[in-house]
């Protein structure tokens, strides 16, 4: 993958998501999980290799955009990990946090977006990697519990 091809992917699918995740404006849960639906197909066709610059030191904070996120999305809640179900009587074992995870996902594109500033295709590659070992489960869990939201 050459430098132009992988910015087009950064600015026709990471940062679009980015974008919804962290300034909601109008969009519905709808659009949120179709979002999602669109980005993990996108991100797994990534190549993996590891070609990111190791020493970038990222501007962005964790917990300003954690802030953020819960913000724009505060219909988004606690849900039973094993179904992706929301739960009000009984605590399950296994507890997720919908907010959170869009915060984790929108985080790892976040400063997959800053290290592009030097290098794009290591900027994807950074992306995929954090998809693989961190991100892409949240990305599933949050599916599911959206699923579940909107069905009932």
């Amino acid at each position: 993958m050459d430098d132009t091809e992988a910015r087009r992917i950064i600015e026709t699918e990471i940062a679009p998501a980015l974008g919804l995740f962290s300034s909601r404006k109008s969009a519905t849960l709808d659009e949120l999980s179709l979002i999602l639906a669109r980005l993990n197909p996108a991100v797994e066709k990534l190549p993996r290799d590891i070609s990111w610059p190791e020493d970038f030191e990222f501007i962005l904070k964790a917990t300003d955009l954690r802030r953020t996120v819960k913000f724009q999305w505060p219909e988004l809640g606690f849900y039973d990990d094993t179904n992706g179900s929301e739960f009000l009587e009984r605590v399950p074992e296994s507890i997720g946090d919908a907010a959170d995870d869009l915060s984790d996902i929108s985080l790892d594109l976040a400063r997959g977006i800053e290290i592009s500033s030097v290098d794009a295709v290591g900027a994807l590659s950074q992306i995929r990697f954090w998809y693989d070992t961190h991100w892409g489960k949240h990305s599933t869990d949050l599916q599911r519990y959206l699923s579940q939201k909107l069905s009932s």
